[in-house]
């Protein structure tokens, strides 16, 4: 009995000392890991030990708000700052929990009332007032902050939102400037620098100045997409595709990915304007429900529209579900007859040759599909069941992957995916 108490508190102890020996750092892995209890313990031992940790508290108030605790947390730190109206950090701690920006600034101002040096709080603080369209009350702060040191690059972001806000791009590129030197790793104030000069259409200048933050590091998918549309601007529409299609590598939502590939669906082709727009909507909707009044729907857009390549890749696409192959294959050639370069009608003549098993069409209509869009999911999964066939099944392998991201859809990937792997193994069995 006597043991079993004993190996008790022992146990005790180590879990103790297991605890006491772990940092932020460990709580943060926890909290990763969906460990938001055992995060929460951890965080509370090292406040109970140092309660002016201010990265222990950040992370504790980040862990209570991701486990349904918000409103708990909040009213701990309001209490905190109330007990404590002397103490900068638990001011600022208060501050980072308000949701109305008057409440922000006003825990920030009690902050810096009581230690007028806390950078963290003047930043916040100049943060709010620009998002509160203070002006003045910023300018002031920021002033502070770079006469305090002069290469504070998240001021110097400030104040070039600040004066990009208020149309002064030349100072706003000068402050931007100065951040870039003073951050030669980050790719922030480049990126910026080519906003400001894509606001003022300057899209040469601001090419460069996304090329250059490029170099610096892999960048969002926003600025990406600006990069983009910076090309588009100066006609450059293919090498926009080019610069577009860095997204697929990054871990982005099927959301993400639909506005890039919304962006090239007609890069390449004259859009329909609204009243046709929607009557093409209405077309399409109707394809699945009723093929055949789909199809004469978009016959007549098309005896009324003969010159738009839009029309025509519509009727091409109706016609192809309406069991109507060779008016689709009509329709689709006409499509790209008035525009050479439009993914779309690529694509139903790459399905329709892929169907008739006309592989090398196939893929000569698909790959040229992908190079124009490379995020149209149906695309990539056509182009690789046809890649199976053509004994290419690690490229297939490939595009399966980049449907289920593209789509989340990991059905009818994993059919691709079970096709290409069933290649691979019999291409090995003969190889062997």
């Amino acid at each position: 009995m006597a043991y079993q108490k004993f190996f008790a508190v022992l146990c005790v102890l180590l879990l103790c000392g297991a605890v006491l020996g772990q940092s932020v750092d460990d709580a943060r892995r926890l909290a990763d890991k969906g460990r938001l209890e055992d995060a929460l313990v951890v965080l509370r031992e090292i406040l109970r030990s140092n309660s002016s940790n201010l990265q222990a508290h950040m992370l504790y108030q980040e862990v209570m708000a991701r486990a349904g605790r918000f409103q708990m947390v909040r009213q701990r730190y309001e209490d905190l700052a109330a007990e404590h109206p002397n103490s900068a950090l638990y001011q600022y701690l208060a501050a980072r929990l308000q949701e109305q920006t008057s409440k922000r600034i006003e825990f920030l101002q009690r902050a810096l009332k009581a230690d007028g040096d806390f950078v963290l709080a003047r930043r916040a603080l100049a943060r709010e007032l620009l998002l509160a369209r203070d002006y003045r009350g910023a300018i002031q702060q920021l002033k502070w902050l770079l006469k305090k040191d002069s290469k504070d690059t998240e001021a110097l972001l400030l104040f070039a939102a600040l004066e990009r806000e208020r149309s002064n791009y030349d100072k706003a590129l000068e402050l931007l400037k100065r951040a870039a030197e003073a951050a030669p790793q980050s790719t922030t104030p480049l990126v910026e620098m080519g906003r400001v000069e894509r606001e003022r259409a300057r899209f040469a200048e601001a090419v460069k100045h996304y090329e250059a933050a490029s170099k610096r590091a892999k960048l969002d998918w926003q600025a990406i997409l600006e990069w983009g549309e910076c090309l588009v601007g100066l006609g450059k529409k293919r090498e926009a595709v080019a610069v577009w299609r860095r997204a697929l590598v990054l871990p982005l939502t099927p959301q993400q990915f639909a506005v890039f590939a919304e962006r090239c669906a007609l890069l390449f082709v004259k859009p329909p304007d609204r009243a046709l727009e929607q009557a093409l909507r209405q077309a399409r909707q109707m394809v699945q429900k009723d093929p055949q009044k789909a199809l004469a729907a978009a016959e007549e857009l098309a005896s009324r529209n003969p010159n738009s390549a839009v029309v025509h890749s519509t009727l091409a696409a109706a016609a192809l579900v309406a069991s109507q192959p060779q008016k689709a294959v009509k329709a689709a050639l006409k499509a790209l007859k008035i525009a050479p370069d439009f993914a779309e009608p690529h694509f139903i003549l790459g399905v329709y040759f892929s169907v008739t098993r006309d592989d090398d069409k196939a893929l000569k209509h698909l790959r040229r599909a992908e190079q124009l869009n490379p995020f149209h999911a149906e695309t990539a999964r056509e182009l690789g069941f046809v890649l199976v066939r053509k004994n290419r099944p690690y490229e297939a392998a490939e595009l399966a992957v980049r449907y289920w991201r593209l789509t989340g859809d990991p059905q009818r990937a994993a059919e691709l995916r079970l096709n290409a792997e069933l290649a691979i193994h019999d291409k090995a069995f003969l190889v062997k």
